[in-house]
């Protein structure tokens, strides 16, 4: 449920009025990473097929970025204990108590 939850806050947002309504950012900044490559990178890596792949990529990797932010109350503890250093920057993750 908690992954899911994460997994569709990447997807849809919540706009200033309070309603759910799908995260335009998310995909139009996604959509605008990977495409503008298609004017740089060499012949094979310029293709529409290419530039969606990495699309999807960014998405997926906002993705898990969120998840482990929902998960940090969890994880963060016990990587604390094994002297893991942080995968997150403390000023992205809210701070739990």
């Amino acid at each position: 449920m908690r992954i899911g939850h994460a997994v569709g806050w990447t997807l849809f947002d919540e706009s200033d009025s309070g309603h759910r309504e799908l995260a335009y950012s998310t995909f139009t900044g996604a959509a605008a990473g990977s495409f503008v490559g298609m004017a740089y990178l060499p012949d094979g890596f310029n293709t529409a097929t290419k530039a969606q792949q990495r699309m999807l990529e960014q998405i997926g990797g906002h993705a898990m970025g969120n998840v482990l932010i929902e998960f940090e109350p969890t994880w963060g503890p016990i990587a604390k204990k094994l002297r893991i250093p942080r995968i997150l920057p403390e000023w992205w993750t809210p701070e739990h108590k």
